[in-house]
C-alpha cells in the first residue's frame, strides 16, 4: 500500500474517532481536537501524487447501434456518353410486289343513275386499297367505297366503289374509272 492510501485510511479512521470525541465537551474543551483534525487534512492534501499506474487491458467492445434514418438522394449525375453504333442488322425479307388494276365504265346521260365497278386482284393476292376517278367529278357522288368482302376476318380481293350521277348534270356523259391496290402474293 502506498504512503498516500495509508495517510487516506489513517484520515479516515482518525475523522470517526474525532466525531465521536467532538460530541463530547469534555474531549473538546481539554484538547481542541477539532483542530488537530484540521491540520491532518491539511497535511493528506499537500502529499505529492505518486506515479502514474499502467493503463487497464482494454474492455470489450460494445454492440452495434441502431441504423441511422437514411440519408436524401443524392443529386442526378451527368448524362454518360454516347454508347457505340451496333453492327448493321440483316437484310430482311423483300417486300410483297404491289399492283394497280383499274376498271373504266362509260355513264351516259339520265337523272339519279348509279354505277357499280369492282377491279378484282389476281387470284391469291390481297386488295390493300382503292379508289375512283371521274373526268368531271362535279357530276358523280360516291356512294359505296369499301373492300370485298367487307367482314371481319375475311381477306378483300376486290374493291366496290359505286356512283350516282348528281342532280343538274342529267345531260353530261362522263367516263368514270375505279381501281385496286393490290399485294402480289403468289410465288
Amino acid at each position: 500500500m502506498d504512503n498516500r492510501a495509508l495517510i487516506l485510511v489513517v484520515a479516515i479512521v482518525a475523522s470517526f474517532v474525532i466525531g465521536i470525541i467532538s460530541a463530547n465537551p469534555v474531549v473538546d474543551a481539554v484538547g481542541g481536537w477539532k483542530a488537530a483534525f484540521d491540520d491532518l487534512q491539511l497535511q493528506i492534501n499537500n502529499i505529492p501524487a505518486g506515479p502514474a499506474g499502467a493503463d487497464g487491458a482494454t474492455g470489450p467492445a460494445g454492440a452495434d447501434g441502431a441504423t441511422g434514418p437514411a440519408g436524401a438522394d443524392g443529386a442526378t449525375g451527368p448524362a454518360g456518353a454516347d454508347g457505340a453504333t451496333g453492327p448493321q442488322g440483316p437484310t430482311g425479307p423483300a417486300g410483297a410486289d404491289t399492283y394497280v388494276k383499274t376498271l373504266s365504265l362509260f355513264v351516259p346521260t339520265g337523272a339519279g343513275l348509279e354505277r357499280t365497278l369492282e377491279p378484282t386482284c389476281n387470284t391469291g393476292d390481297v386488295a390493300t386499297g382503292g379508289g375512283y376517278s371521274a373526268d368531271s367529278p362535279s357530276v358523280l357522288s360516291y356512294i359505296h367505297f369499301r373492300p370485298n368482302p367487307d367482314t371481319q376476318d375475311s381477306i378483300p380481293t376486290s374493291w366496290i366503289t359505286s356512283v350516282k350521277r348528281n342532280p343538274g348534270f342529267d345531260n353530261n356523259p362522263i367516263t368514270f374509272r375505279a381501281y385496286v391496290i393490290c399485294n402480289d402474293l403468289t410465288p
